[in-house]
């Protein structure tokens, strides 16, 4: 890749009887000449009833379905590490490998999952796995994997790796050593935006009684027995009774709404949204259209139209603070990252209590200074970092580790 460090690759291999080899690579550039040497061990580790390679960890420069050969490099520049494994004997298939990434090799794990098993033949069984490592600061770390029979632990092979500082900033203009934030793209995991709608948030009696006073008399009990069977989770039938509420010759914004409801309770996200803009052209008084109608944009990922939904939204109501966080997640997407950042902190004032979205804070403060820029300044940034990681870290959520590390590259970065 143009101006972005990449390896050579060279693949080989040979059969050798056990022991202690030194593994030689010369290499030529004009004319100049030099070699690295690295002394390796030819054999396998005894577990149980069977025999193990070693861990071989690496940087892959392309992810794969299936990385069915080791990579092998200390330096991961391209986002991920690849950590591979073989067990060999009798029934291998059956065991199972956990993969972790920690600061050190015995410390808490950063970020892990559970591997699967490839079974290259009944005598040998394959752990490759490829994990995430763009969320960690730039520095040393470890790979553990951790190997499993159907009766308890093996052994746990460790592996030793270093992120390397990102090449390219995704940024522009740069003052004074820092960049500003336009550009700057901050993560949202596709669990926060496909967060399903929560039918209780339109049958709550005092969000019922601001539309319902806008349903004709005579349509008022179809109306109340949709609501009920809203609550009830009978979306079939709530769609129906809400459909006999819909009139053409009054204005149907209140049905319409219960109505896109119904569809989003039921997973029609895209038919929610159609009834939804609909019910704006005489509903356009009522917040909850728009935040009802924003959620179904963003599970629908028209994330444009959920954008200008909000924001006029936010004109409309600027001291109203239903909006701020699913703003904050559509500027992170759309590379506002100073903006999101100020737009969950307002979110957070009034909802400390939301721990997940103070995690996503501090991660969000951490990738912006990774990027050479800030929110406001460097010492506001940390100190706003700092205030949510501990209210966090009090959970003891299951990030916490990773939380501390952001924490660390934060308070060295100052």
């Amino acid at each position: 890749m143009s101006g972005v460090p990449s390896p050579l690759q060279f693949s080989g291999g040979a059969s050798l009887p056990p022991g202690e080899y030194l593994l030689k690579m010369a290499f030529a550039e004009g004319d100049r000449v030099g070699t690295v040497e690295h002394t390796i061990n030819a054999g396998m580790a005894t577990a149980g009833a069977w025999r193990l390679s070693d861990l071989m960890v690496g940087g892959p420069l392309v992810l794969g379905e299936q990385l069915l050969q080791p990579t092998v490099g200390y330096t991961v520049v391209f986002g991920s590490v690849h950590g591979y494994v073989e067990a060999y004997g009798a029934s291998a298939g059956t065991l199972t490998a956990h993969f972790a990434v920690a600061s050190t090799p015995t410390g808490a794990a950063l970020i892990e999952a559970d591997v699967p098993v490839y079974a290259a033949s009944p005598t040998r069984a394959i752990f490759s796995h490829a994990l995430l490592v763009r969320q960690l600061p730039p520095g040393r770390y470890y790979l553990r994997s951790e190997l499993s029979s159907p009766q308890g632990r093996l052994k746990t092979l460790t592996g030793a790796f270093e992120v390397a500082p990102p090449a390219v900033l995704m940024t522009s203009a740069t003052t004074a050593g820092e960049t500003t934030a336009r550009e700057i793209y901050l993560p949202v995991t596709e669990s926060t935006l496909s967060a399903p709608f929560d039918p209780s948030t339109a049958t709550r009696p005092e969000t019922v009684a601001v539309f319902r006073a806008r349903v004709p008399g005579e349509k008022q009990p179809a109306f109340d027995e949709g609501v009920r069977l809203l609550a009830a989770r009978q979306f079939a039938s709530a769609e129906a009774s809400f459909k006999t509420a819909v009139t053409t010759d009054a204005e149907s914004s209140a049905v319409l709404s219960y109505l896109a409801a119904t569809f989003a309770a039921s997973g029609h996200d895209l038919e929610a949204a159609s009834a939804w803009q609909t019910a704006l052209t005489d509903g356009s008084d009522h917040p909850e259209i728009y935040e009802w109608l924003a959620g179904a944009l963003m599970r629908n990922r028209d994330l444009g139209t959920a954008r200008s939904t909000l924001e006029e939204a936010i004109v409309k109501w600027p001291s109203d603070l239903r909006f701020a966080k699913p703003v904050a997640l559509v500027y992170a997407t759309f590379g506002q990252g100073r903006e999101a950042i100020r737009s969950l902190e307002r979110y957070l004032a009034q909802h400390p209590d939301d721990v997940e979205s103070a995690r996503m804070m501090v991660e969000w403060i951490y990738q912006l200074r990774s990027s050479n820029a800030v929110a406001r300044t460097a010492a506001d940034d940390v100190a706003l970092a700092r205030k949510y990681a501990d209210l966090y870290l009090q959970t003891d959520g299951p990030q916490a580790a990773l939380v501390r590390q952001w924490m660390e590259f934060l308070e060295r970065a100052r």
